[in-house]
């Protein structure tokens, strides 16, 4: 996908198809090209913008879709990396382990409680996370903390 293909999609209105790149972008694993995305942020942004959805139905989706890939690129403009997004969204450490994005260090789960405390690693720039798993509501919830040093 280039920077073309990407606005292309976003403004062509499609909820669904944004909602899901937007999540997808967010899984990304090759940074060069999650950076040459958001060097291209100024062709992104002005598309969050509700003047420029009034005149196509006010497409709320649309635009929290696209807040969230804003977000998520301005970090990964400013971090240099894509693990950015575990300060953003709950991602579960293990899912992402199994995707290559983490390397798992050390998990602490206490089973009487149903907490985990899982240090782990960015694969792409070896940043040092820790990720809190705890049930919540109906299902469990992921909290990230970023670490200086291990």
């Amino acid at each position: 996908m280039e920077i073309e293909d990407l606005i292309s999609i976003l403004q062509s209105g499609n909820e669904r198809e944004i909602s899901d790149i937007s999540y997808s972008l967010m899984n990304v694993s090759d940074n060069a090209f999650l950076q040459k995305l958001a060097g291209s942020l100024e062709l992104i942004t002005p598309l969050s913008s509700s003047s420029y959805w009034s005149s196509h139905g006010n497409k709320h989706r649309v635009r929290v879709s696209i807040d969230r890939i804003t977000t998520f690129l301005e970090a990964v403009r400013t971090t240099g990396c894509r693990c950015a997004k575990y300060l953003q969204l709950p991602y579960f450490a293990n899912s992402e382990a199994d995707k290559g994005m983490i390397e798992i260090i050390l998990n602490e789960a206490d089973p009487q409680t149903r907490k985990s405390k899982i240090t782990c690693q960015c694969t792409a720039c070896a940043q040092y996370y820790v990720a809190h798993e705890f049930d919540a509501g109906f299902g469990r919830r992921a909290q990230w903390e970023k670490l200086a040093k291990l």
